[in-house]
């Protein structure tokens, strides 16, 4: 069984890398293990989901917003799944000013929601965090748009 060493800014540990190899060994200060390996839409793999401490899925490449909740829903079912989080990584889904989205519907699932902005083709250097060089500004509307909608979904949280 291969081992990976992880040593840095958090002292370090030794892990075993559960999607390759089936298992993560436990230490004190060990670094949290999780393993995305399949296509966006899919759910989690019954075998990662007994190690892994949380679930990791993709939202490219699925298209109704509901499914995102599907999917969601269907890692939770999985017999495995120990009642890890659940964090949608990636997805390049937008439609922020939409009553429906992937964003709305990963966070009324329980999980949450990670923002993939790269820059497409034929765009300016305004789009996309995710590309380089990166501009930080907010001054695109699918930039303004993610965090007027965050603000949104954090209006009336204790702070």
């Amino acid at each position: 069984m291969a081992r990976h060493s992880a040593r840095g800014a958090w002292g370090g540990t030794d892990r075993t890398d559960a999607g390759a190899f089936g298992g993560a060994s436990v230490h004190p200060r060990r670094t949290f293990v999780g393993e995305y390996h399949q296509s966006g839409g899919q759910v989690v793999d019954p075998g990662l989901a007994a190690v892994a401490d949380f679930v990791l899925l993709h939202g490219n490449g699925v298209d109704q917003p509901a499914r995102i909740g599907e999917m969601v829903a269907a890692s939770r079912a999985v017999p495995a799944y120990r009642g890890q989080p659940v964090v949608i990584n990636e997805d390049d889904h937008f439609g922020f000013d939409q009553p429906q989205n992937h964003c709305l519907a990963a966070v009324a699932a329980g999980a949450s929601w990670g923002y993939f902005d790269y820059r497409m083709e034929g765009e300016g250097h305004a789009q996309g965090y995710q590309s380089v060089p990166t501009d930080w500004t907010l001054n695109s509307d699918r930039k303004r748009g993610f965090f007027r909608l965050l603000k949104e979904l954090s209006a009336g949280l204790d702070r």
